[in-house]
């Protein structure tokens, strides 16, 4: 495990993020996708700046761990919200198709043509929507909808994550062309799931 040279700052990650260094892992991150440590500096700056380096292997170890499952716990949160988000649309009878989906041998995200295509296939705007959507690609909201024959945005919360610069940019654009994004923040306690 290599410690990357970039510093954490309240400007480079979300209130979520620093919440979690906040919360007592003494300032270190680890990145499970880059396989990085970096360190994040409070503001007022850290008392022993060489904590990390003066650690023993065993409680890099530790950090190593402690951070991975805040990491997994940030996305089991989101997945729970994306689960409730789609249960609420369900219920009112919405039909809504995710925007990306992860491909397995690209491995990476990429839009979701086959769904999107055929929950919009009848409306007017398709092939404007499927414009737009191959333009954007990055930050796309989580789901489109189609309710009365409007075609919407969600784009999917939990607890304290931010929009992203990318989403941002995305959503603007996305309401420039007159379409309606809703950003739905869901509360998830992860000790009350099951």
């Amino acid at each position: 495990m290599e410690k990357d040279n970039e510093t954490v700052t309240e400007e480079n990650y979300t209130e979520g993020q620093l919440a979690d260094f906040a919360a007592g892992f003494r300032g270190i991150y680890y990145c499970p996708t880059c396989k990085t440590v970096r360190e994040y500096e409070p503001p007022g700056g850290d008392p022993d700046p060489d904590y990390y380096e003066k650690s023993s292997e065993a409680q890099k170890a530790g950090y190593k761990k402690a951070a991975s499952t805040r990491w997994r716990n940030r996305r089991m949160r989101g997945n729970a919200a994306e689960e409730i988000v789609d249960k609420e649309l369900s219920d009112k009878g919405i039909s809504f198709a995710r925007t990306m989906i992860f491909d397995e041998t690209k491995k990476k995200h990429v839009l979701n043509l086959n769904d999107i295509k055929k929950l919009i296939k009848e409306h007017k705007r398709k092939n404007e929507v499927m414009m737009i959507l191959n333009e954007l690609r990055v930050g796309l909201p989580d789901r489109i909808c189609l309710d009365k024959n409007k075609i919407y945005f969600i784009e999917i919360k939990s607890n304290k994550s931010e929009v992203k610069p990318e989403q941002k940019l995305a959503i603007d654009q996305l309401r420039n062309y007159g379409f309606k994004v809703i950003v739905r923040r869901i509360k998830v306690d992860l000790s009350q799931t099951i």
